[in-house]
C-alpha cells in the first residue's frame, strides 16, 4: 500500500528511513503526481535534501531523484534542476566523499541523461550543454570507482562520439595508466571494461577511423607475438620448424609507434623477472578480447585467420614436446618456464571464447585446426595421458574442456571423434575419486604389505592402516565448478559425435555411477537437471554401444515422460503399401455388388412406410362392388440394417400372376377365374426381386394414387420355373 502524496511531502522535511518513500513513489509515482503543485511541491523538497549538509539527506535526495525521473512530466519541467544538483555533489567529491554517495550520484546522473536521450527537445536544451561537463567531471573522479566511471564514460562515448571528441586523448592516457599497473590483479569487471573501452577510442576519429581501429588490433597482436618471441631464449625452436615460420612471420612485425608497452627487462640469473612474460601476455590478451567483442557500429576488417595464426603459437610453446634450453641449468628457471607457459595458455583461452561468440560460422572453417592446437597442450605419459598433471593443473583443464565445449556447439555434427578422445579421458580424470594421501604414504603401504611378517611390529604401516580399512573417508572433494564444466563438455561430445567404444564405455559409466550417487547417496535423494539431461542424452544418443543403457536409466528416472516412450512405444501404425491389381479387383467386387443389393433408404420406406399391400385374394360381386376377403400379408424378413434388403418370401398359396405386357400389373378378379388360373399355371415363388431406385420412386408414385394398380418388373418366369 503506497502512501498518501501529503504523506510523502511531509516525510521529506526530515526522512527517518527512505524505503516507504521509495516504495510509494516507484509504484504509484503517476498517481501521486497528478497534480502540478503537489509535484512542485514534490520537486522542490528533493532539491531540498540534495543541498543539505549531511550526506545522507544528500543520499536521500539523489535516490528520490532517481526516481521522480521516470515522470516525464517532472522531467521535463525540472530535470535541468536535477542535473545542476548532481553535478554540484560530483564538483565537491573527493577521496573524502562517502563511495555510496558517490556510487549513487554518478548512477543518478547516468538515468537522468539515459531517460532524456532519444527526445530531441529535452537532449537539445539541457543533455547537450551539459555533456562536457559531465565527462569532465568523470574523468576527474575517475579514481574514485574506476569500474562505475569507466563504464559511465564507455556509454557516453558510444551515443555522443562527436561531443566526446576532445576528451579522447585524455581518456587514453588514463586507460594505459591503468594498463600499465598491475593489471593482472584487477576484479575481471574492471578488466573488461578498460578493455572494450580502449578498443572502442577510434571511433571518435573525425576520418578513417576504421583504419585507426585496424592499426590498433595488430599493434596489440603484433607486441603479443614480440614478447612470444623472447622465448627463443628458454625453449628449443629447432625441433619445431612450423614454429619458427610462423613467428618470424613478416605478418607480425612490430612498429615500434604502435608500441603500447614499454620493453621488457628479463634476466636470466633472477628467475623472477621470468613472470613478467605472463603478466605482460595477460594484459594484451584481455585488450585483444575487447577489439573482438566491442561492437562498434561500423564496418570494419578482422583478421580472423590472423588471429588463429596467433593461437597456434601459443599453444605450440609447449614444454611438453619442446625441452628446455641446456643453456639454462637452473632448476628453479626451468621450472618457472614450465609454469609460465601453462600460465600463457590458460589466459589465451578467452580469446578463443570470444572468437567462438562473435563470428560463430566463420569459425567453423577453422575447428580442425584449432581442435588439433588445443590437443597438444593435455599431457601425456607415454600414450595415456598423464593424470598426475591434469590434476596439478585442474584450473587450466577445466576452462580447456569449457572452451572446447563452446566450439562443439558450433555444429550439429562433428565427425572426427578421434580429436576428441584426449579430451574425453582428461575429462574423466577430473571427476574420478581422489584420495587425500601423497604417493609416498601409499608406496610404503605396499612396501609394509610385501615384507615378510616378522615379530616385530611394522610402525610404518600403523598410520596408514585406516586407509586400507576405510578408504572411502579420505576420498577427497571435487569442485563443484569442475564437475559442472565436466558435464557439460559430456553433454556437446556424445549429441554431436560418435565416440569409440573405450571413451563411450567410460562416460557411460561415468554416468550411471553419479546418477546412482544422487539418488540413493545424497541427502534428499535428487538428482540435478543436469544429469538428467546427459542421462537422457545418452539414451537418444547411444552411439556403438552394443548394450543398451534403457534398462538401467528406466529403474534410475523411470517418471520421465520421455524415458516411458523409450519404454512403452506409442507410435502409430507403420502404413502398408497396398498392391495396386488386388485393389482394382476388390473395386470391381464392390461395384458389382452394388448393382445387386436394393437400397437399403428407398426400398426401405417405400415398403414399410408408404405402402400397403392389397393381393388378388379379394373379391368382387355382381355389381362391381369389391368385398373384402381374408387378406394375407407376405411375411418380409429384413436383413440386419448394414446389408441390403434383397429378397421377399411369400407363403406356398401366394402366387403372383402377371399379363403379357411389357408393364405387368396386377388386377383384382373373381374368385372363380383365380381357382381356374392357379389351377392351369404353375406355382411361380417369388425367390428375389431387384429394384432399381428410379423403379422405387414410380412405384411409390402409383401406389399413393390407386392400391389396386400395382407395377412390378419384368421377371423371367420361364427361367425361373426351369430353375425349379
Amino acid at each position: 500500500m503506497s502512501l498518501p502524496v501529503a504523506v510523502v511531502i511531509q516525510q521529506l522535511q526530515e526522512p527517518d528511513s527512505v524505503v516507504p518513500i521509495l516504495k510509494s513513489l516507484y509504484t504509484n509515482l503517476n498517481a501521486l503526481c497528478h497534480s502540478k503543485a503537489e509535484a512542485n511541491h514534490l520537486v522542490s523538497r528533493t532539491l531540498n535534501l540534495m543541498s543539505a549538509h549531511l550526506a545522507y539527506k544528500k543520499w536521500c535526495g539523489v535516490v528520490i531523484t532517481e526516481v521522480l525521473v521516470k515522470n516525464y512530466e517532472i522531467l521535463s519541467g525540472s530535470g535541468l534542476k536535477f542535473v545542476n544538483a548532481l553535478l554540484k555533489i560530483l564538483e565537491t567529491a573527493n577521496q573524502s566523499t562517502d563511495i555510496k554517495l558517490f556510487n549513487a550520484t554518478v548512477r543518478c546522473l547516468n538515468k537522468v541523461c539515459d531517460e532524456i536521450r532519444g527526445k530531441p527537445t529535452l537532449t537539445r536544451e539541457i543533455l547537450t550543454p551539459k555533456l562536457p561537463v559531465i565527462i569532465q567531471l568523470y574523468l576527474n573522479t575517475l579514481d574514485l570507482n574506476p569500474e562505475l566511471i569507466i563504464e559511465s564514460l564507455y556509454n557516453l562515448m558510444s551515443h555522443h562520439p562527436t561531443t566526446f571528441r576532445p576528451f579522447a586523448n585524455k581518456l587514453n592516457s588514463r586507460l594505459v595508466e591503468y594498463l600499465k599497473l598491475d593489471f593482472s590483479s584487477f576484479p575481471s569487471t574492471l578488466k573488461f571494461h578498460i578493455s572494450r573501452t580502449y578498443a572502442l577510442l577510434p571511433i571518435i576519429e573525425k576520418t578513417d577511423a576504421d583504419k585507426v581501429w585496424s592499426n590498433k588490433l595488430n599493434g596489440v597482436i603484433n607486441e603479443i607475438v614480440d614478447i612470444l618471441s623472447i622465448f627463443k631464449d628458454l625453449i628449443d625452436f629447432s625441433q619445431d620448424s612450423e614454429l619458427l615460420s610462423l613467428i618470424s612471420n613478416p605478418v607480425f612485425k612490430v612498429i615500434d609507434d604502435a608500441r603500447i608497452f614499454p620493453f621488457l627487462q628479463i634476466d636470466i640469473s633472477k628467475p623472477e623477472t621470468l613472470l613478467q612474460l605472463s603478466t605482460r601476455l595477460e594484459t594484451l590478451f584481455s585488450l585483444l578480447v575487447g577489439f573482438i567483442s566491442t561492437s562498434l557500429g561500423m564496418c570494419v576488417k578482422f583478421p580472423l585467420g590472423k588471429v588463429i595464426s596467433l593461437m597456434e603459437i601459443i599453444f605450440s610453446i609447449n614444454t611438453h614436446y619442446l625441452p628446455v634450453k641446456r643453456d639454462i641449468r637452473d632448476e628453479k628457471a626451468k621450472a618457472l618456464t614450465r609454469s609460465i607457459t601453462i600460465k600463457i595458455q590458460e589466459s589465451s583461452l578467452p580469446i578463443l571464447n570470444a572468437l567462438t561468440t562473435t563470428f560463430q560460422g566463420p569459425m567453423i572453417i577453422y575447428l580442425t585446426n584449432i581442435l588439433l592446437v588445443l590437443e597438444t597442450s593435455i599431457p601425456m605419459n607415454k600414450k595415456a595421458v598423464d593424470s598426475e598433471e591434469v590434476l596439478n593443473n585442474e584450473q587450466f583443464t577445466t576452462k580447456l574442456l569449457s572452451t572446447v565445449s563452446k566450439i562443439l556447439q558450433l555444429v550439429q555434427l562433428y565427425q572426427e571423434p578421434q580429436q576428441l578422445v584426449r579430451f574425453v579421458e582428461a575429462a574423466l580424470i577430473l571427476v574420478e575419486p581422489r584420495i587425500n594421501v601423497n604417493g609416498s604414504s601409499s608406496s610404503n603401504i605396499d612396501k609394509a604389505n610385501n615384507t615378510k611378517k616378522t615379530k616385530k611390529k611394522n610402525s610404518q604401516a600403523i598410520p596408514m592402516a585406516d586407509l586400507l580399512s576405510h578408504s572411502h573417508l579420505f576420498d577427497g572433494e571435487i569442485p563443484a565448478e569442475t564437475i559442472d564444466t565436466v558435464r557439460t563438455f559430456v553433454n556437446s561430445v556424445i549429441t554431436r559425435t560418435e565416440l569409440p567404444s573405450t571413451q563411450h564405455y567410460k562416460i557411460m559409466r561415468y554416468l550411471i555411477i553419479e546418477a546412482v550417487k544422487s539418488t540413493h547417496f545424497s541427502y534428499n535423494n535428487s538428482m540435478s537437471s543436469e544429469l538428467k539431461r546427459l542421462l537422457i542424452n545418452a539414451v537418444t544418443y547411444p552411439g556403438f554401444e552394443k548394450v543398451s543403457l534403457l534398462p538401467i536409466v528406466s529403474s534410475i528416472m523411470g517418471d520421465d515422460p520421455l524415458i516411458s516412450v523409450f519404454n512403452n512405444p506409442r507410435f502409430p501404425p507403420v502404413p502398408q503399401l497396398i498392391d495396386k491389381s488386388v485393389e482394382s479387383d476388390s473395386e470391381e467386387e464392390e461395384e458389382e455388388e452394388e448393382t445387386t443389393v436394393l437400397p437399403e433408404t428407398n426400398v426401405l420406406s417405400d415398403i414399410l412406410n408408404k405402402r400397403t399391400f392389397e393381393y388378388a385374394n379379394d373379391t368382387v360381386d355382381t355389381d362391381g362392388k369389391r368385398l373384402k376377403t381374408e387378406q394375407k400379408v407376405p411375411q418380409i424378413h429384413l436383413q440386419d440394417q448394414s446389408e441390403s434388403i434383397s429378397s421377399l418370401k411369400y407363403q406356398p398359396q401366394d402366387v403372383l400372376k402377371f399379363k403379357e405386357s411389357d408393364t405387368p400389373k396386377v388386377a383384382a378378379k373373381s374368385p372363380h377365374q383365380v381357382s381356374n388360373e392357379t389351377n392351369t399355371s404353375k406355382h411361380i415363388p417369388v425367390t428375389q426381386m431387384s429394384l432399381t431406385p428410379s423403379h422405387a420412386s414410380t412405384d411409390a408414385g402409383e401406389a399413393s394414387g390407386d392400391e389396386s394398380d400395382f407395377e412390378m418388373p419384368q421377371i423371367d418366369i420361364d427361367g425361373d420355373s426351369d430353375q425349379e
